[in-house]
């Protein structure tokens, strides 16, 4: 009896072909030179929006859109990559992870608007 090989990814795996675009959606259609990637979906509390990451500019941005549908807009068009989008329970901001000046991933928060971004963790350069 002949055993063919499973195939198993891990999810680091997985993440990393989404990141290239070998999977996942590509928005705007047609030939791009980098895969447009959106993810990590994250309803805020009262439902009527959503957080996501975006890299719509080639840099992964923190976006929000009405549940409903409508215009996304931009909270960190920046260039470091800013990922792992969460509520604060009250909906009155957003934290989420991104790089320092260092360079050093470190939590963040903002408001809901994208306003008053500031690090909230001083982990160590290694």
């Amino acid at each position: 009896m002949r055993v063919r090989p499973l195939l198993v990814l891990s999810a680091a795996t997985v993440a990393s072909l989404l990141v290239s675009g070998c999977f996942g959606p590509t928005f705007g259609g047609g030939a791009q030179p980098t895969p447009t990637v959106a993810g990590e979906p994250q309803v805020s509390p009262d439902g009527s929006m959503v957080a996501y990451v975006h890299n719509l500019d080639g840099e992964f941005d923190i976006w929000v859109v009405p549940i409903v549908g409508g215009a996304p807009r931009n909270l960190t068009n920046n260039d470091v990559p800013d990922a792992d989008p969460s509520w604060l329970p009250d909906g009155s901001g957003i934290v989420f992870t991104s790089r320092s000046e260092e360079g050093v991933w470190q939590l963040f928060r903002m408001d809901a608007d994208g306003g008053n971004r500031r690090q909230i963790t001083s982990f160590p350069t290694p």
